[in-house]
Order: C-alpha cells, then structure tokens, then sequence
C-alpha cells in the first residue's frame, strides 16, 4: 500500500504542477462575474469533466499515437525534460 500511495502522491503533484489551477482562478472568477452560484458550479463541473475526459483520453491511447506518429518514448521524455529546465530557468530568472 505504500508504494501505491506514494506513487498517487507522486502522480497528483507532478499534476497540479502542470495545471496550476491557482493561475487560472482568476480567469474564471473574471469570466463568470456576476453570474449565480449554480453557473460557478456548472461551469467548473463541465470544465473538470473534459479534463477528465482528455486525460482519460491520452491514458489510453497515448502510447498508440505516438507509435503511429514513429515518436519514441524516450524522445517525448528528454523534450519534457528540456522545457521543465527552460520553465524552471525563467520562473528563476523572473521572466
């Protein structure tokens, strides 16, 4: 259990990271002013579900398009890497 729990940990932060929804609460607050409680509510409902749905999406056949696209493994994760390095670079650089 504490592997799973661990990699859970893992996965969730590593997702926050990347969808930073406290950047992003802003805009939606902007968007929606003025409007009812229960269209805050829709709205952030039907946003979590496509979510959902895309990262769903790319879970299953992520691996199928990359092989259909001749894209190895190994080259989705050095690119990753490199822009991890240059995000990291410019949060430190203040740009």
């Amino acid at each position: 259990m504490g592997h799973e729990l661990s990699l859970f940990v893992g996965t969730f932060a590593t997702l926050l990271a990347i969808i930073n929804p406290f950047e992003v609460l802003p805009v939606y607050l902007k968007m929606l002013e003025g409007k009812d409680a229960a269209t805050h509510r829709k709205v952030a409902w039907k946003a979590c579900l496509y979510a959902l749905l895309l990262s769903l999406f790319f879970l299953i056949f992520g691996t199928l398009i990359l092989r259909l696209f001749g894209v190895p493994l190994s080259m989705v994760r050095i690119v990753g890497g490199i822009i991890r390095k240059r995000s990291s670079a410019a949060l430190l650089n203040g740009a």
